[in-house]
């Protein structure tokens, strides 16, 4: 096992400063440098959030680092200690995490100069760190439980699941906002209940995530590319992962037995699955880090 330390960095912006962990191994030496984007919704440079706590993020970073990579990863604009880079969330969009990422990106490149940069995106990250390899120059790409399908064809599947306990009337409800917001267009007068997840401050922010569809997006990148799902992935299914290997013809994909969607090994038992969610010492499922170290080593 290589030594390494896990260092606190900055990166200032001109809405404020981005806060993120850069994971230096034992050796010091110039090498190859990854650049992971977390998932959806508030969730840190660890992979937790205000009702997760599994470290997923941190953990992979930390094996990575362990291999002999450096290894960044960051509070997204408005999360954890890069909250104060947002002021007014109504201005935040898709692009925003695109520009931060290819931001970060350039910071690695300055501050590490590495051989290669990689980029690994999770879930929604996926996305995000497709969109920037269309922007910069890349090494390789690696999608965890990525987001294969439009957004809002997902929100649909997700919410009319069978696990999720809404009634015939709430489901209509927020299928006519999702409408709309597919469609560029702000919904008024929306109930208290929803606030939460359809307040007029993040209307912005869903309209242009919805606006993309990943598997196309992937299509237009030019570089090797592993996708990687897990069988026991309750929120985002396999198709996600089917759709995105299928768009691009050399993307290689791979599937972890037993792997759920924060990264640890888990049943088909939803309870189990998602109390998974929260148990931030239970290891990363069996498998994972070999595979991507053996993808971003294989050149």
């Amino acid at each position: 096992m290589m030594l390494m330390i896990d260092k606190p960095v900055c990166l200032t912006d001109k809405l404020g400063d981005l806060h993120g962990s850069l994971v230096i191994p034992g050796n010091n030496a110039r090498g190859d440098a990854i650049l992971i984007w977390s998932g959806t919704g508030p969730t840190d440079r660890d992979g937790n959030g205000p009702s997760l706590h599994n470290n997923s993020i941190k953990m992979l970073a930390h094996a990575l680092g362990e291999e002999g990579f450096y290894v960044l990863r960051t509070d997204k604009r408005g999360i954890a200690e890069s909250k104060s880079a947002l002021e007014d969330e109504a201005q935040i969009t898709f692009e925003t995490f695109v520009e931060d990422c290819c931001g970060w990106a350039r910071y690695l490149k300055n501050e590490v100069n590495p051989d290669k940069i990689y980029l690994i995106g999770h879930s929604e990250g996926a996305l995000v760190v497709t969109l920037a390899a269309q922007q910069m120059k890349f090494d390789a790409l690696v999608l965890l439980a990525g987001i294969g399908m439009r957004p809002a064809e997902l929100l649909r599947r997700q919410l009319g699941g069978d696990q999720i306990n809404l009634t015939a009337d709430d489901l209509k409800k927020i299928f006519e906002i999702i409408l709309s917001l597919e469609n560029g267009k702000k919904f008024e007068n929306i109930e208290q209940d929803l606030m939460g997840q359809f307040r007029p401050s993040v209307q912005p922010y869903l309209m242009s995530w919805f606006k993309y569809d990943p598997a196309m997006e992937l299509s237009k990148v030019e570089m090797p590319t592993l996708v990687i799902h897990g069988t026991q992935d309750l929120q985002v299914s396999g198709e996600n992962a089917e759709r995105l290997a299928a768009a691009k013809a050399d993307a290689e994909l791979f599937w972890i037995p037993n792997m759920n969607h924060v990264l640890k090994y888990a049943s088909k038992d939803p309870r189990q699955n998602y109390g998974t969610y929260n148990k931030p010492l239970l290891p990363l499922v069996d498998g994972l880090l070999p595979k991507i170290s053996q993808f971003l080593k294989k050149d």
